[in-house]
């Protein structure tokens, strides 16, 4: 009873509490008959990609850095469409599926376009705790099954000499600061998984069609782990794996 309230809290915090609104910038705007080079400069001053403009007082379509040419904002202005305009409660794996599709998407609050999102806004905090959050909880689930699959430490024949010694090295060293761990949290998260995919079942259940496959995606999701850990850059390198883990939520929440 206990484990399936705590999916449900998780399924919630990953699957809906983290939105499009929590990383979305106010769309700056101009009225439809200012000139285009206006919209340009007010873009370069502050440093956006997009503004919106306004006819009738109401934002109706908005320009681009990329977009060229003269006249008025009217004369160059894009409208908008469905999949570029999305809710403020729009979950952020569907937000990254937009994103996907297009670099700038456009945010609807009280009724019309009120916001932005452009790809280097997955580099903002709450994306990065979203997706640290659900790497912590693959790697909780991992310690699980190395515990059920291999008692009382036996993984130790299938890990490599080194490897053992490294995590032999950081017991004791917790030891000696008196916190009460197993052998098994001192391997590292490539560790446990690299044990784990030894075993055909588990490479199935994991959805990989070969171990190459997963050696590759562990170590993607390594990389990403450790950009996130550092404040690296995870929009230049990670992108893909960020895509690939947002579209394995549900499984991720389940293991819970």
């Amino acid at each position: 009873m206990r484990k399936r309230a705590l999916r449900a809290r998780m399924k919630k915090l990953f699957m809906e509490d983290f939105t499009a609104r929590d990383i979305a910038e106010p769309l700056l705007s101009l009225d439809d008959d200012n000139p285009f080079a206006e919209a340009l400069e007010l873009m370069d001053d502050q440093d956006v990609r997009a503004v919106g403009v306004r006819v009738d007082g109401e934002i109706a379509g908005y320009l681009t850095r990329e977009d060229l040419g003269e006249g008025t904002c009217r004369d160059q202005m894009h409208t908008f469409d469905s999949g570029s305009l999305l809710a403020e409660a729009t979950p952020l794996r569907e937000v990254l599926e937009a994103l996907d599709k297009a670099p700038i998407c456009f945010v609807s609050i009280l009724g019309g376009p009120a916001g932005v999102v452009v790809r280097e806004d997955i580099q903002k905090p709450p994306v990065r705790m979203w997706l640290f959050g659900l790497i912590a909880i693959m790697e909780m689930n991992l310690g699980r099954q190395l515990e059920e699959r291999y008692p009382e430490a036996s993984w130790r024949e299938v890990l490599s000499p080194g490897r053992f010694d490294k995590a032999l090295e950081l017991l004791a060293e917790r030891s000696r600061r008196n916190q009460l761990v197993r052998l098994s949290d001192c391997l590292q998260f490539t560790d446990k998984a690299q044990i784990l995919i030894k075993d055909p079942e588990v490479l199935h259940e994991a959805g990989f069609s070969s171990k190459k496959e997963a050696l590759r995606a562990i170590k993607d999701l390594q990389s990403l782990r450790n950009n996130l850990a550092h404040g690296q850059d995870i929009l230049s390198y990670d992108w893909e794996t960020i895509l690939e883990l947002s579209r394995k939520l549900d499984r991720i929440i389940s293991r819970i």
